[in-house]
């Protein structure tokens, strides 16, 4: 599959409120994920990026609502992805650093 699920977001939802609860504070964290969500080429086109673009970004087939339940939750402070092997960026958007690493 080349998209995040519901049934995948609805787990992370999970989890990021369970560790909420536990430490009774929202606990920062990054996300490692293979392919890119929409977002990577959204923000490499509309905010200031750190890196370079060196290949087109392929991004996953379908937003279903990954990004948005990062920025919800707020515990997500950096995407991590590759995919794209040439690729090498960090850009901040609603507070996350969307970042492709080789």
């Amino acid at each position: 599959p080349s998209q995040i699920f519901p049934d995948q977001i609805n787990w992370y939802k999970n989890v990021s409120n369970s560790i909420t609860e536990q430490y009774g504070k929202i606990i920062p964290s990054i996300a490692f994920f293979h392919i890119p969500l929409p977002e990577s080429m959204k923000a490499w086109n509309e905010v200031e990026c750190i890196g370079s673009k060196n290949e087109s970004v392929v991004c996953q087939d379908l937003d279903l609502g990954t990004f948005d339940a990062f920025v919800s939750q707020g515990d997500i402070k950096m995407t991590v992805s590759g995919h794209n092997h040439k690729n090498d960026y960090c850009c901040p958007i609603q507070g996350i650093y969307v970042c492709y690493a080789r």
